[in-house]
């Protein structure tokens, strides 16, 4: 059976626009009923996981043991409303993405069972199966061609689900690394997805209306808290993180945006490459050659070296930086607002090959912004007659984030002098240590 996309509409002018909608809103409303659900008969699915790592911070530890249904309850009410609607490339994203949902089941299972999920190389094996029948299925379903379609320019079925592969592949895996943070993960899919719904013709508008009404409809359960309130009372897990992942690229992939991919899940993919090419690559890299890692590069602190950032994926670099979770958030929402907004400038007025561009240039000045703040300075401040310590991190004035603050007592003990000069992360935060408790004591 084809699924294929119909051809007919054009964005928010599209006259079906009022049905959309109101299978957009059941969908939102479906979703948010059966996550509440779920929540209430499922109370025991709970992860048992315990991360280790001393650059979590407050974030180590056992996990805050909340029901893992936000994956199960996408599902349910996103496949109800597209049964409803008769949406045929809705539902020919879920199936595209059922292998991913299913793979991070069983690792949220696993969880809650034993307090692990799957291993690195399981998960990995995983992926790649997943996304084989994902890129396999959306090139059955027969997606629409246009000017952002890869399929307008390529008439090779082995080198479109080659492309499809890939872009599925790095879009999952980057959704599932961006939940480490409540609300980060489906906030980022749902303004890729409001792009495409704006900017989207006929079948792209109704689809991502359909999945992105979805995500906010579980964004209302697992909602970002600031000023140390948690306001969320389920998590996603692995299997609603690589879900959503999986369900926006097929949502432009059956449209015919395929090659606004890298714009409309910018960050993703920027989480997913940090963590890639920094522990994947470069600490390796240092571990194996002393000429990079100096004569201590087998125990060395990986800190030490001259990696792009404190820790991956992306978030907790933010994080550690001193943003917080809450502006970690708010910082990322904002970057791919940024990418949305590009995309929906390359289908306004610029061709694909320009698009493509754009998510280039526009990824690696964010590649370079983020990783500037590795750098961290210790200086000495007097306003007011009150003197204190503050720990920066960042390489510019104008882009730098106040980690930590020390007010300096009257008549405190002193070293002769602070020279504010560049330090790695591990030794800013040694030496921080040690002035707190020089001028403490």
């Amino acid at each position: 059976m084809s699924l294929a996309v119909p051809p007919t509409g054009t964005g928010l002018g599209d006259t079906g626009g009022l049905c959309i909608g109101f299978f957009a809103g059941a969908s939102a409303f479906m979703v948010l009923a059966i996550g509440a659900l779920l929540w209430r008969l499922l109370p025991g699915f709970v992860s048992g996981e315990s991360k280790a790592g001393h650059y979590r911070g407050q974030a180590s530890g056992r996990s805050r043991r909340l029901p893992l249904v936000g994956g199960p309850a996408l599902l349910l009410g996103i496949g109800a409303a597209a049964i409803a609607s008769g949406s045929g490339p809705t539902l020919a994203c879920l199936v595209a993405a059922a292998a991913f949902f299913l793979s991070g089941l069983v690792d949220d299972l696993l969880k809650t069972r034993r307090g692990r999920g799957l291993g690195e190389r399981a998960s990995l094996l995983s992926a790649v199966f997943s996304a084989a029948w994902a890129s396999g299925w959306l090139l059955a379903a027969e997606p629409a061609t246009g000017a952002f379609a890869l399929a307008n320019w390529i008439d090779n079925s082995v080198l479109l689900a080659g492309w499809y592969f890939l872009l599925i592949l790095a879009i999952a895996l980057g959704a599932g690394f961006s939940d480490g943070i409540d609300g980060l993960a489906a906030g980022l899919g749902l303004i890729g997805l409001g792009a495409l719904w704006i900017g989207g013709a006929g079948g792209a508008g109704e689809t991502a209306g359909l999945i992105g009404a979805g995500l906010a409809g579980f964004l209302v359960l697992n909602l970002p808290g600031g000023q140390g309130r948690r306001l969320a009372l389920i998590y996603l897990g692995d299997s609603g993180a690589l879900l959503i992942g999986a369900l926006l690229a097929g949502a432009a992939i059956v449209s015919g945006y395929d090659l606004l991919l890298p714009l409309l899940a910018g960050v993703w993919i920027l989480e997913g490459a940090s963590s890639l090419v920094q522990a994947k690559f470069l600490v390796p890299l240092y571990r194996r050659f002393r000429r990079l890692g100096g004569p201590d590069h087998r125990t060395r602190p990986y800190q030490q070296f001259r990696l792009p950032f404190i820790a991956t994926p992306l978030h907790h670099h933010l994080d550690i930086c001193g943003l917080g979770r809450f502006r970690t958030s708010l910082a990322l929402f904002g970057l791919q607002a940024l990418f949305s907004a590009l995309a929906l400038l390359s289908v306004a007025a610029l061709a694909a090959w320009q698009g493509v561009l754009l998510a280039i240039v526009g990824g690696g000045i964010a590649w370079l912004a983020v990783s500037s703040l590795r750098s961290a300075r210790i200086l000495l401040r007097e306003e007011a007659g009150q003197r204190e310590f503050v720990l920066r991190h960042g390489r510019w004035r104008f882009l730098s984030v106040e980690r930590a603050r020390l007010k300096v007592p009257t008549g405190a003990d002193l070293p002769a002098r602070v020279d504010g000069n560049r330090l790695d992360p591990l030794s800013a935060q040694d030496r921080w240590d040690r002035l707190r408790a020089r001028v403490e004591g």
